[in-house]
């Protein structure tokens, strides 16, 4: 199954006010540029021993007519190169009188899984694998609680120190780095209550498993989740996504985006986290992007930058 391309990740939640002002709350400079109905949304970013450089993410259509701007803001605030996330060619081609460097990372997942949402509840249950449709109800028979908080409602507190103990624990569990608690913090403080929502799964009274879902332009997104080791074999993780795919169709949102997979990983977690998101549709494909490029202002600086990375990368090897 293919999807309409005018469909983004996040809904475009990273192209808002709303992602903007949680820049803000985090002292971030941030770019807003406003030229009659359009306007476009970055944040500058330092990198020490180089200097500062301009990241817009995930940049649409309409607003790359305003890249003259843009460039012009970020050599004002010497910036020494703007990295921006493209969507497809067609948009990187619009910048031909600029020459652009595939950047040495992206910013945000260059492959994410999108499903359509506009079935049943048993439809959205037979299009699953086999598998992962026998976890879900294994998971309802067990008896998991599926719980869901917004911000400063009755209960959110508590649910929101579980979630972050999980994180931690998740992070030290599988040797990963996760947002400091701030971030997730901000993230309710800023983004308006009916867009963001805390999903806590129980068993027995016991949290075992969070997700933190968004709704935004008709797409409900998958964006962070944590795990506990108490009650792995009750699968409160496939309840969880089930419940967030159902509670989205109920709420009006056509599109359901699980984030971030790696197809092309050999990577045996992220191999995993793929396998769990598309056992969802595995009819559905994956929607890929150009993924994050650089438009050079400052070679000698931008050189720097590219030999201190490969450096850095050696060291770690």
């Amino acid at each position: 199954m293919t999807l309409d391309n005018k469909v983004k990740p996040e809904g475009g939640l990273l192209q808002s006010k709303y992602w903007t002002s949680l820049w803000k709350e985090e002292n971030k400079q941030v770019l807003k540029i406003k030229k009659q109905d359009l306007e476009v949304f970055g944040v500058f970013q330092d990198v020490k021993f180089v200097g500062k450089y301009l990241y817009i993410p995930r940049i649409r259509d309409e607003q790359i007519e305003l890249v003259d701007e843009i460039k012009k803001e970020a050599i004002k605030n010497n910036c020494n190169w703007i990295r921006i996330d493209f969507f497809d060619k067609k948009q990187l081609d619009k910048f031909g009188k600029f020459e652009c460097k595939k950047a040495p990372h992206d910013m945000q997942p260059k492959d994410h899984f999108i499903i359509k949402i506009a079935e049943t509840e048993e439809e959205i249950l037979k299009n699953m694998k086999s598998k992962t449709r026998y976890n879900v109800r294994l998971a309802i028979k067990k008896g998991v609680k599926i719980n869901v908080f917004r911000y400063k409602q009755a209960g959110f507190d508590d649910a929101f120190c579980e979630f972050f103990d999980m994180v931690e624990k998740t992070a030290k569990r599988k040797g990963v780095s996760f947002h400091p608690r701030e971030h997730y913090e901000n993230m309710f403080k800023k983004i308006p209550k009916e867009n963001i929502a805390l999903y806590i799964a129980k068993v027995d009274g016991s949290f075992v498993a969070a997700n933190i879902i968004t709704f935004f332009d008709g797409v409900a997104t998958y964006l962070h989740g944590a795990t506990s080791d108490k009650y792995r074999n009750y699968m409160a993780p496939f309840l969880l996504q089930f419940r967030a795919i159902c509670d989205a169709k109920e709420l009006g949102n056509n599109y359901y985006d699980f984030g971030g997979v790696f197809s092309k990983s050999s990577d045996k977690g992220k191999i995993g986290i793929t396998k769990f998101k598309r056992g969802f549709c595995p009819n559905q494909e994956i929607s890929s992007f150009m993924g994050s490029w650089d438009l050079v202002l400052n070679p000698f600086r931008y050189k720097v930058y590219r030999i201190l990375l490969s450096i850095i990368k050696k060291i770690r090897k």
